[in-house]
């Protein structure tokens, strides 16, 4: 028997007038890759992503989500770029339980 999960990667290439505390939010699924109760569980990866920095995560057993983006300075637009890629592997036998790794890319 096969099945089909999805990875996703999630990589920021740019950043303008964005406040610094902003953070992206990696939960592990529940049963079946339930989505989690956000209220009252705490994400195992919490951290800003930043130009140059990379999350990849198993889609199927992890829930990823973000704080609202703020501006640096309020009266200028701000906006982040992330490159965004989805793979499937076939066949995926894994336990269920969280997975990920973060890559930061130096220049």
């Amino acid at each position: 028997m096969f099945t089909l999960t999805d990875y996703i990667a999630l990589g920021c290439v740019g950043s303008v007038n964005v406040n610094p505390d902003w953070r992206t939010y990696v939960y592990q699924g529940g049963a079946d890759g339930a989505k989690p109760d956000v209220e009252t569980e705490s994400p195992f990866f919490s951290h800003s992503l930043g130009p140059g920095s990379m999350i990849f995560l198993d889609d199927g057993k992890c829930w990823h989500d973000a704080d609202d983006l703020r501006q640096l300075e309020p009266s200028q637009p701000g906006w982040m770029d992330f490159v965004v890629v989805t793979l499937a592997a076939e066949g995926n036998t894994q336990e269920k339980g969280a997975g990920m790794s973060v890559q930061t890319l130096s220049r």
